[in-house]
């Protein structure tokens, strides 16, 4: 501290003030130590026992205060050492200091004596300065010792800088590189004023180096002990519950079963006899329960009666308050909630009466918005603090007992020790001791409860941060492996996976330690791979060993490894170092952190020793000891180096295994954890990333796919490897689903270690090579599929790491009673075949006496029962008044809103068949072709078109060519300019490249007696949105034989001269359109009949064929293609359009390209309206009248006066099975059975207590709750 503050503060007054203050703390210290050394001081007094579990394979450690603070007893610890070692570095400092004083005083008087001032100079040697410092090296060599510092502080200071980053890599190092960067950058005028600041941080920075370095206190490490305490309480009362309800339903089933046999005799012996007798035996005896059932479950009566108060207090949310809006106003309803706040119990408003103003609903309005903020920070509160109750409670133990020990400890009261007095440091012992009254610590006058909403949920957004720390590492972790994807820090998540994740009850010191080191070293390394020499980090034009074949290959050492040339390659590993410090500050403020262990000290000499105060101190053979002194004697024996090593492999191979053994039997005793059930949350995500991949397969095999899943179903075309891979991940769900039936915790650990090589392998080796070596954070399907992956292995792990619960049964759904239970039980029966799946895979891997399709009715009649119940939970919470007339805005807010939905379900179809062609994208081509071919042989013209895009203005000229046609312009009307496209093909095309044998072949069919057909192929294609589509359209005409035509084009393709070109009518379509399910037909609208009984001008246009000899002679020909301009269509259409007048250079298509949507849309409004109406209103009328009629059979059931009573018997049957016992299983499955024969039966038996039949009897039957 001394040091610390002279460098602060850089004057000589201060300094030496600074070096006064050293000598008297260092003096103090001496007296200290030499004090704890005398043999009358008991230092056992201040050594605190840490105990981790209670197992005996696990060290019982001692830790002594003393130690900490620097004070060490070194009693008859070596005969020959002297007290002078045990002070040596203090009398060292002592003498220094002195031998300082001494010279400064020498000095000053032989100052006086020659005449001189008595203050010395500032510089060691004043005679030389810069003007002598180039004389000899002499002087260079004084003048750099008076003003080398002063001269190139600055430049010495940055230099040190740099090697503290090099040597420390930490976040310290981080730290000290801003400050680099800072004072780099700015000017010395600038660095003048902040060098102050820059001072006082590396002070500061030191004392906190030091403290970190030493530890807290051991007598803070009680965290761990208050966790196992808080623990091994909620596992004790769990277990009583358990076994509670399981004493309860087996003491009423066997005295069932006894009464039967009394009753039946030598009857139920001769006729019982098989499963399916025993299940029929049924009868009203069975319900006839007494007063002593009532008693035995009077405890499972109040914890509902608590559960159903809690609800009620619970009402205080967002849709209470909507609700009160809805039975009254605004006003009733702000003045409601504000009444019923906790901060404000007690306080009443008066509620005036009568109408309001337009001012006041405008206040009551603000008012209700802040109430309902106000609701949903109280609720994100309230959440948040269900997962750090236990950091809260442990930290209020710690504060509780630091605060008492500093206030109420009476440190009078000590022991004698040999004619010494000391004060006892325990403060256990302390407070039993202390005789004097303790006052009370006097409240606080404000706590955390009476700070405000936002407050307190800032205050716990920060203690979910440190108190849930740990999963913050591990989210850093996965999130850099994420964005990164490199093969390097995969070790870190696999240590998260496999080592803290399963840390019983909690990662060890050591393996942050770890974590901490290889996150330093692969900074490091990527740190060495930035440089242009490293291998990978060569382009691909440059001349090295590397070709660029190896540099884009994805196996390429570097860039496999992730060490390549990048920007901020460091910022991830630095969230994960902040990570764990805030971690590190969590452990350490409830004294997890430290990890105590025993050190063995080495004892070089031969001789006796004994066991005082856990250590070994030599003692001389003439000294006495006490009888109950245990005596050992040392002996040094010489062995050989080669024994030595043996001997070291050895013991460093069983350190290890007797590591790996604890590690394995803390994973699975599970002292101090409470078994939950996690296997909904881990189904949802393994769910998410199984769906993931069967959506989206393509691109986790291709980077850029050609064909997406639909195009599988469309072209019933599935790949091999889709259907391996997607039938892989539905196996490992199956797995997963029988080892948590079985509640193995051994196969889960096997499953879980494969789980984790297996995702690994296949995301950052296999994912790779299938696209091209690209990285997957490059694809947002692989992406979300990591992350479902690594948040299932999270929660995996911890299922691991708690343990099954003993009781396991029913569907995830079932584990409470409201509206989302109710949506979700809907959704899980209606997806095909799952109801089943799961029941026959639940009955293959469940213990258990009865058949299958008892097991389905069993099921069947639990999930009826459990939809009733929830419908009854949804009743209480959306309770009403009785006999009130329903308000206007109650009709209002519910009537309009169900007569909304169900006319949007009318009126849906006809809305996206229409709006699905209106409000969609424009879907012109990208690219097109045109082609011209005689019968089957070479094409003698092929060409790519130029598009052109019609600008606004040149559309609606168009539309003004068509004015006078009322069909013609309703055509153009349906459609914007920018659905519109333009294909221009040149006239002239490319040499015609025809074979000779093949030309002799065309001229003899063309000379021949058969018809010759003249194609035309145009291809539109269009932009890839999920599968680039090509719509193919073609036309043919025939020349028939003996025709001018026919001699024409013979002397065309021979190159010689005709008198007119060559004419095909009606072979080039002139417009088109382009549908959504990518079909394109020609449209007939735009142009009209050349004649009445001639309706193909409507639609295509005349061609002109024309062969020109190539200029090398070699009798090779290029044909031009021209559209006819001499009919009625071109001068009345044509020719005023844009781009409608034939050049002599294009031929002009134009393309109307019907809007696309979404492609759910685009499959709806792609087909017929009458088929879409059709299957859609029989598909959803079905399910609404499902929901709203045709449920008189089901009557008797939803309307159960005592729904809880079939609830509480169909829970008996799963508690006897989990317990083991199958007589009692088929009784309770009996009483099921037997009462849900009929709607009477099951509403007699469910509607009294005692005797059906009594209606006098009002004692309902208390249910079997399930264990929370």
């Amino acid at each position: 501290m001394p040091l610390v503050l002279s460098m602060i503060v850089p004057f000589q007054s201060i300094r030496l003030a600074v070096m006064y203050w050293a000598a008297i703390l260092v003096s103090i210290s001496t007296l200290f130590t030499l004090i704890y050394s005398l043999p009358y001081f008991d230092n056992t007094s201040y050594q605190v026992t840490c105990e981790v579990t209670k197992y005996p394979f696990l060290n019982k450690t001692t830790r002594s205060f003393g130690k900490w603070a620097g004070l060490e007893k070194h009693r008859n610890k070596n005969p020959d050492e002297q007290i002078i070692t045990i002070i040596a570095w203090e009398t060292a400092f002592v003498l220094v200091s002195c031998l300082r004083n001494v010279v400064i005083a020498v000095q000053k008087i032989s100052r006086l004596q020659r005449g001189l001032s008595p203050d010395p100079p500032s510089v060691m040697f004043p005679e030389v300065t810069f003007r002598e410092a180039d004389i000899n090296l002499k002087n260079y060599i004084k003048y750099v010792m008076n003003y080398g510092f002063y001269r190139m502080g600055y430049e010495i200071s940055m230099t040190m800088i740099v090697i503290v980053i090099v040597l420390r890599m930490d976040g310290f190092a981080i730290m000290y590189s801003v400050w680099l960067c800072l004072l780099l950058i700015l000017r010395r005028s600038v660095i003048r004023w902040i060098w102050i600041v820059f001072v006082t941080f590396v002070a500061l920075s030191i004392i906190w180096q030091y403290v970190m370095a030493i530890g807290l206190p051991p007598t803070l490490c009680m965290g761990a002990n208050i966790l196992d305490e808080l623990y091994a309480t909620r596992i004790k009362k769990m277990k009583d519950d358990e076994r509670k309800v399981r004493q309860a339903v087996e003491t009423k089933l066997t005295k069932l079963v006894n009464n039967q046999k009394k009753l039946q005799g030598a009857y139920y012996k001769n006729n019982i006899v098989t499963h399916k007798m025993a299940i029929r035996s049924a009868d009203y005896y069975m319900f006839d329960d007494n007063e002593t059932d009532v008693e035995e479950q009077r405890s499972f009566k109040q914890r509902d009666e608590e559960d159903l108060t809690k609800r009620k207090r619970g009402r205080r949310n967002l849709i209470s308050l909507f609700g009160d809006m809805v039975d009254s106003n605004m006003r009733t309803a702000v003045k409601k909630y504000w009444n019923t706040a906790p901060n404000r119990k007690g306080v009443t408003q008066r509620d005036e009466g009568g109408p309001y103003g337009f001012g006041e609903r405008v206040i009551y309005f603000f008012k209700f918005i802040w109430a309902a903020l106000d609701v949903l920070i109280v609720s994100a509160t309230e959440f948040l603090g269900r997962y750090t109750m236990t950091y809260d409670m442990v930290r209020d133990v710690l504060n509780k007992e630091r605060r008492q020990l500093k206030e109420q400890t009476d440190y009078d009261v000590g022991v004698r020790v040999e004619g010494w007095w000391l004060p006892r440091a325990s403060f256990e012992g302390l407070v039993k001791n202390s005789k004097l009254p303790r006052p009370r610590r006097p409240p606080k006058e404000m706590s955390s409860t009476d700070l405000p909403a936002i407050m307190k949920l800032m205050k716990a957004l920060w203690v979910i941060i440190v108190a849930r720390s740990d999963l913050l590492c591990y989210v850093c972790v996965i999130m850099n492996q994420i964005m990164q994807c490199q093969l390097i820090t995969i070790p870190l998540s696999i240590m998260v996976y496999l080592w803290g994740m399963l840390s019983n009850p909690r990662p060890s010191k050591t393996f942050w330690i770890i974590m901490i080191g290889y996150v330093e070293l692969v900074i490091l390394l990527k740190c060495i791979f930035q440089f242009e020499m490293m291998p990978g980090n060569n382009r691909p034009n440059a001349k090295t060993e590397y070709g660029p074949l190896e540099i884009v290959n994805p196996f390429f050492p570097s860039k496999f490894m992730g060490l390549l040339t990048m920007n901020l390659y460091y910022i991830w590993e630095m969230f994960i170092l902040m990570a764990i410090v805030i971690h590190r500050y969590y452990l350490t403020n409830i004294g997890l952190w430290s990890t105590v262990t025993t050190s063995i000290l080495p004892h070089s000499l031969d001789g006796l020793y004994a066991m005082q105060g856990g250590e070994l101190v030599k003692v001389a053979q003439n000294t006495p000891t006490g009888s109950t002194t245990d005596e050992y004697i040392v002996r040094s024996i010489k062995t050989s180096t080669l024994d030595l090593i043996l001997l070291s492999f050895k013991t460093i191979f069983f350190h290890y295994a007797i590591s790996f053994r604890q590690f394995h039997q803390r994973l699975l005793m599970h002292v101090y954890q409470e078994a939950s059930d996690y296997y909904t949350v881990m189904f949802f995500f393994d769910f998410c990333a199984f769906a993931t991949i069967t959506t989206l397969f393509p691109v986790f095999s291709e980077y850029e796919p050609t064909a997406s899943v639909w195009t599988y179903v469309s072209t019933s075309v599935i790949p091999v490897r889709y259907v391996m891979v997607v039938f892989l991940h539905f196996i490992c769900i199956l797995i997963d689903r029988a080892i948590y039936l079985q509640r193995s915790l051994v196969l889960k650990l096997v499953y879980h270690f494969l789980h984790v090589a297996f995702v690994h392998i296949w995301m950052f080796v296999l994912i790779p090579n299938f696209i091209n070596g690209r990285m997957a954070i490059e694809q947002p399907a692989i992406v979300a599929y990591y992350i479902f992956r690594c948040i299932y292995l999270l929660i995996s792990a911890q299922q691991i790491r708690v343990g099954y619960p003993s009781r396991i049964w029913g569907f995830y759904c079932f584990h409470k009673c409201g509206i989302w239970n109710y949506v979700n039980i809907q959704g899980y029966l209606l997806i095909p075949f799952l109801f089943e799946l799961r029941s026959s895979f639940d009955w293959m891997f469940t213990d258990t006496s009865m058949s299958i399709f008892d097991w389905f009715r069993m099921e069947d009649i639990y999930t009826s029962v459990f939809k009733v119940k929830c419908l009854r939970g949804i009743e209480d919470d959306l309770m009403g008044i009785p006999a009130v007339k329903k308000k206007l805005i109650y009709k209002c807010v519910y009537g309009i809103s169900l007569l909304i939905f169900l006319i949007i379900l009318i009126w849906f179809p006809v809305m996206v068949y229409s709006w699905g062609r209106v409000a969609g994208q424009s879907n012109r081509p990208s690219a097109a072709t045109l082609k011209f071919q005689f019968g089957d042989a070479e094409p003698i013209y092929e060409n790519k078109a130029d598009l052109y895009a019609l600008s606004h203005i040149e559309f609606e000229y168009i539309k003004q060519v068509y004015n006078a046609y009322d069909i013609s312009k309703e055509f153009l009307y349906n459609y914007k300019h920018t659905d519109v496209e333009v294909l221009a093909f040149r006239t002239g095309g490319k040499t015609w490249m025809i074979r000779p044998d093949e030309k002799k072949r065309l001229l003899k069919i063309i000379n021949g007696p058969h018809p010759l057909p003249v194609r035309m192929s145009c291809k539109v294609i269009l932009p890839a949105r999920e599968e680039q589509k090509v719509i193919d359209i073609s036309a043919k005409k025939m020349m028939f034989p003996y025709s001018t035509s026919r001699s024409d084009a013979a002397k065309l393709i021979e190159g010689e001269e005709v008198e007119h070109p060559l004419k095909v009518r009606y072979l080039l379509p002139k417009f088109l359109k382009i549908e959504q399910r990518g079909k394109g037909n020609v449209v007939n609208v735009l142009m009209l009949p050349e004649s009445d009984d001639d309706d193909h001008a409507t639609g295509s246009r005349n061609v002109s064929f024309r062969s020109v000899l190539a200029a090398e002679q070699n009798g090779r020909v290029w044909w031009d293609i021209s559209e006819e301009t001499n009919d009625a269509n071109y001068e009345a259409f044509l020719q005023k359009m844009p781009y409608g007048s034939a050049q002599s250079s294009h031929l002009v298509i134009f393309t109307f390209s019907d809007k696309i949507v979404h492609s759910f849309f685009s499959l709806a409004t792609g087909g017929s309206i009458i088929t879409f109406y059709t299957v859609f209103l029989y598909v959803v009328h079905g399910w609404s009248r499902e929901i709203i009629s045709k449920r008189l059979n089901m009557t008797w059931l939803y309307e159960l006066s005592q729904a809880d009573v079939v609830y509480a018997l169909c829970k008996e049957v799963y508690i006897c099975r989990e317990a083991g016992m199958w007589d009692l299983e088929e009784v309770a499955a009996a009483r099921v059975f037997f009462m849900m024969k009929s709607g009477e039966t099951c509403f007699k038996l469910s509607r009294f207590h005692g005797i059906p039949y009594n209606p006098s009897t009002y004692k309902t039957l208390p249910t079997v709750p399930r264990r929370t």
